[in-house]
């Protein structure tokens, strides 16, 4: 696990992972992973946030692909991919 973050309403509490590259959800309320974005990027996941609304989830990567992604936390899916952010190009 590289970085964890907890959503503004409190509900989740967020992790990303260096070694299989995947971000978890856990409901905080429940205490158990309500939901698991396997291989969300291609390299370690080293930074994560969410926005304000707890809509929102940004995760970062820095080895392998660097990109950022946002994720609808409520539809599940990828909302935006940002590629080859910071390598030059």
């Amino acid at each position: 696990m590289t970085s964890v973050v907890v959503t503004p309403d409190n509900k989740y509490i967020i992790s990303g992972g260096a070694s299989d590259y995947s971000i978890k959800v856990f409901d905080l309320h429940a205490r158990k992973q309500v939901y698991h974005f396997q291989d969300a990027h291609k390299g370690w996941i080293k930074s994560l946030a969410v926005t304000s609304d707890s809509r929102f989830l940004v995760s970062g990567s820095g080895a392998g692909e660097v990109s950022i992604k946002m994720f609808d936390l409520e539809t599940k899916q990828v909302v935006h991919h940002f590629s080859n952010v910071h390598t030059g190009k």
